[in-house]
């Protein structure tokens, strides 16, 4: 598996048709995105901010479809100004509110159908112990693997375990 600096130096170049990446944050770590960004050296978007300021007034829920999804993160992608790579966290709120087909669907076309982007995306995820939130199935979580387009954030126990 792609470390996470190897997978942000990948993705910054320009030698990938699709510049989005995954990092699997371990539990415990989450809420220390902003730290983790700093020491990758990219900008931080949390995911949960940006949904919140889309609610219109006066409604009580956001609506999240993958669709709105694919919108959101085209915009993000996008954005001429900021760093050349974004690291967004708080993802999994926009992943929770999607069906598994739906989930199915903007993985693949996320790893296969998102080019030619102005910035570079990673997208942060819980790191769970099967992966089978974020990523719905075994052949999904293995060609994000196997592209070098995942890696894991260390959780400092230093015993090497790479759940997914």
């Amino acid at each position: 598996m792609v470390s996470p600096e190897k997978l942000v130096e990948s993705l910054r170049g320009h030698g990938l048709r699709c510049r989005v990446g995954v990092l699997g944050v371990p539990v415990p770590l989450l809420g220390t995105e902003s730290q983790i960004a700093a020491a990758l050296g990219v900008e931080l978007l949390d995911y949960r901010e940006r949904l919140l300021a889309s609610v219109p007034k006066n409604s009580q829920f956001v609506n999240v479809t993958v669709v709105s999804v694919f919108d959101d993160l085209e915009r993000i992608a996008n954005t001429a100004t900021g760093e050349s790579c974004v690291l967004i966290s708080n993802f999994d709120l926009a992943l929770g509110r999607l069906g598994t087909d739906e989930r199915t669907t903007l993985w693949r076309t996320l790893m296969t159908a998102f080019p030619n982007r102005t910035r570079a995306v990673v997208l942060c995820v819980p790191l769970h112990e099967d992966c089978a939130f974020a990523f719905p199935d075994l052949d999904l979580r293995r060609m994000w693997r196997d592209s070098e387009r995942y890696a894991n954030w260390p959780d400092g126990r230093g015993d090497g375990q790479e759940p997914c």
